[in-house]
């Protein structure tokens, strides 16, 4: 069985003046926009995709405070024991809502979004919380849509189950001042933390071979073997840059394999 005493929070908000008190004053209100406002009408990026679950497990998980609305997916272990789940709970506020403050300009609006990754075991009907992201608001014009500076976000991209349904890999992908990188996490069965692929020596890497670049994005996350683990990145900002594929060793975290990724020959 998997235990999971953990929670890791990285980054800090970097709005400058008074937004950044603002901010604060936002997140310390907690999520309190009327049940209409949370459903209003916004653009399509700030909506969360709804996805099918079976119904029992909807039903049991209803039970534990989680709506199939706030489930972005969900995927199953191999051995079908386990089902992770990933929810982000978004909302979206605006002027008269009780998160908003009345000294911020009335033609915006705010998303606050929250992402959590849960491991649910159907057979002991027990939930568990793994990891989340970081509470991030970001503000728009209400006319264009467009941020008022720039957007903040933490996101949940890629949940894996190794073959052998013992690990399970999270991919976290971290937008700030503009700038991307990613966290690649491990957990274990048996094991009460997770481990990390060092991801930040990669990302140094990389941008010092591209001064200028914007950030890392990943293109492909896969598992090798159940040791071993693919990731091909490409350069934000810089898209004549090739893509680099790393292969990283499951139980140091480093990487064991480098080199520019060479798409196949067609056939």
């Amino acid at each position: 069985m998997f235990n999971f005493p953990y929670s890791r929070v990285r980054g800090v908000l970097r709005l400058s003046g008074s937004i950044t008190l603002l901010l604060a004053i936002i997140l310390a209100t907690g999520c309190k926009s009327r049940p209409q406002d949370t459903q209003a009408a916004a653009d399509s990026s700030h909506v969360v995709k709804k996805v099918t679950l079976d119904s029992r497990v909807v039903a049991r998980l209803a039970v534990k405070g989680i709506v199939p609305e706030h489930v972005l997916f969900h995927v199953s272990s191999p051995d079908s024991r386990y089902v992770a789940v990933i929810l982000d709970s978004v909302v979206r506020f605006g002027p008269g809502d009780e998160m908003w403050i009345d000294e911020l300009p009335s033609n915006w609006y705010g998303v606050r979004n929250r992402t959590i990754l849960y491991l649910y075991d159907p057979s002991a009907d027990t939930l568990h919380g793994l990891a989340q992201c970081e509470e991030v608001v970001n503000f728009y014009d209400a006319e264009t849509f467009k941020p008022v500076q720039p957007e903040r976000k933490e996101d949940f991209k890629k949940v894996l189950w190794s073959q052998d349904s013992k690990r399970l890999l999270l991919l976290k992908d971290r937008t700030s001042d503009a700038l991307a990188d990613q966290d690649a996490l491990i957990f274990t069965l048996g094991e009460d933390e997770p481990s990390f692929l060092d991801l930040f020596g990669v990302w140094r890497q990389l941008m010092k071979a591209y001064p200028g670049a914007r950030g890392t994005q990943v293109e492909i996350i896969s598992w090798v073997s159940d040791s071993a683990i693919k990731i091909i990145f490409s350069i934000r900002g810089m898209p004549t840059a090739p893509r680099h594929e790393f292969i990283f060793d499951v139980r140091t975290g480093k990487p064991v394999s480098t080199g520019r990724f060479r798409p196949p020959e067609p056939a």
